[in-house]
């Protein structure tokens, strides 16, 4: 009779292998203790060949008998669960004399399968506080005498085939007798027989569990940060993984975290059946899916350039370009705090928001924009961009376009065709990430900037550029300049 095929280590691997292993406290092999074949007499007695640490055995399939005194004497620590002779895992026969004797450490579960047909005299006799015991042999098989007695498991529950053992109180008395069973051990019959497994001796491995994630809703373009949280009962690995995310997305198979950039287009698949699944490393494999729905809307396209007051209240709209002084000669009370800049626009006109001293929003710019004049956004005291990112177009930008902004880098990615001179002007900028023809970046660009001192160069040294510390260039003195070698990226958060 077959009662259970594995034994499920805390690490959730089944018990397949030939050799006899004894594992530590942490679940770790203990590589003195590996035995291919029968246990010998003495083997492991007294702690010898590593079971000193020892707290659970594993039979292999090439034992086939534990010899007499094989953990007996001395074995502090063993504890179990144990499998001894179910057919599956091995195909034990014999457990020797006092095999187990003496293991005060050794509560169980122990299941004693069908194959072992002789189990020796006090084989787990003297102070060996068993729990619990799952006894699948006939009386006949129990050989010697005592092999529960002298101290073995006072309160101890003894599950017994009713195969061999029979229905009714005494469960074969003379058996209870023979053993030294004590008196206050309990027997009762199996009655799920051959199961339930005792926990922890195969307990069939469980499927993760999942945390619930809840329907998602984004836009395009949304940079995506979503944590999958799970666990697992038997603390087996997990592995993750998505069907039906929406384009631009991952999910980290070992972390669970869903991330990346929603990509432009995404809504025209909108709504998404997302479905995470995660998996274990247990035996059989077990995994839970978890499936919701991901809604993703298209961001309007922003054609008009949109001005805004303290109110966050419209004050004008441009369908164009953008011509110079416009809002220096229209809004002289500087009560500008946010504008939007449409796609219509192809060029910004000098001192177009020159000395906008209420302005305090980000300036972004669309990949229309080709030009930007001279003093456009110069002496804009309160735009708080941290990194000023120039638009991707071919554009040109003309003296002073940018004039003492309280900026920290600044970016130009493609194809940016001309900076020029003073350009950055008296700006609190201190890096610059430049990728167009440096011929065309004037040597004045960052004149009087304070803080420059960091270059990093899209094929600095093909286009003639030294790369290292010190260089005076661009206007401002002892500038490094490294080369870009992964461009685009990285860009500055």
């Amino acid at each position: 009779m077959i009662i259970n095929p594995y034994i499920v280590t805390s690490s959730g691997g089944p018990v397949d292998g030939t050799d006899t292993i004894l594992y530590d406290a942490g679940d770790n092999p203990i590589t003195a203790s590996i035995i291919n074949g029968d246990i010998p007499n003495d083997y492991y007695s007294f702690g010898s060949n590593g079971a000193s640490s020892a707290v659970r055995a594993e039979f292999g399939t090439s034992c086939t008998s534990i010899g007499n005194y094989a953990f007996g004497g001395g074995n502090f620590t063993l504890d179990g669960p144990l499998i001894i002779g179910d057919g599956v895992a091995n195909s034990i026969t014999n457990i020797g004399s006092a095999a187990f004797y003496y293991c005060n450490s050794l509560n169980g579960p122990i299941v004693i399968g069908s194959t072992v047909t002789s189990i020796g005299s006090t084989a787990f006799a003297y102070n060996v506080p068993i729990t619990e015991l799952y006894v699948d042999t006939p009386s006949s098989s129990w050989t010697g005498t005592t092999a529960l007695g002298n101290g073995t498991g006072g309160s101890m529950i003894i599950h017994v085939s009713p195969t061999y053992f029979g229905i009714g109180s005494n469960y074969d008395a003379a058996w209870r007798t023979a053993q030294g069973v004590a008196g206050g051990a309990t027997i009762v019959n199996w009655d799920n027989y051959p199961n339930p497994i005792p926990n922890g001796a195969g307990a069939a491995n469980q499927a993760p569990i999942i945390s619930s994630i809840g329907n998602q809703t984004n836009n395009e373009s949304d940079v995506i940060s979503l944590q999958v949280n799970a666990t697992d009962p038997d603390l087996n690995t997990l592995t993750y993984s998505a069907t039906g995310l929406p384009t631009g997305l991952i999910i980290n198979s070992s972390t669970g975290l869903i991330s990346g950039t929603i990509s432009v287009g995404a809504e025209t698949s909108s709504p998404y059946t997302t479905t995470v699944t995660v998996t274990d490393d247990g035996s059989p494999i077990e995994s839970t899916n978890e499936v919701f729905t991901w809604n993703v809307s298209a961001v309007a396209t922003l054609t008009d350039t949109i001005l805004y007051d303290v109110g966050d209240v419209v004050v004008d709209t441009i369908n164009g370009s953008l011509l110079s002084q416009y809002v220096y000669n229209n809004y002289p009370s500087n009560n500008i705090v946010r504008v939007e800049i449409g796609t219509s626009c192809s060029s910004i006109g000098a001192y177009w928001m020159f000395n906008s001293t209420d302005l305090n929003t980000e300036l972004t710019f669309p990949d229309s924009v080709t030009s930007i004049g001279s003093n456009a956004f110069g002496n804009c005291p309160n735009i708080p961009n941290t990194v000023l990112e120039l638009p991707n177009s071919a554009v040109t930008l003309s003296s002073s376009a940018f004039a003492y902004l309280p900026v920290t880098d600044v970016v130009a990615v493609n194809t940016v065709t001309s900076i020029g001179y003073y350009s950055f002007y008296g700006s609190t900028v201190s890096t610059a990430y430049l990728a167009p023809s440096f011929s065309n970046v004037d040597s004045q660009a960052f004149f009087s900037c304070s803080n420059f001192s960091t270059v990093y160069a899209k094929d600095a040294v093909a286009n003639g550029w030294t790369v290292g510390a010190g260089q005076s260039i661009l206007g401002a003195s002892n500038v490094t300049v490294f080369n870009w070698d992964n461009y685009p990226n990285p860009i500055p958060n």
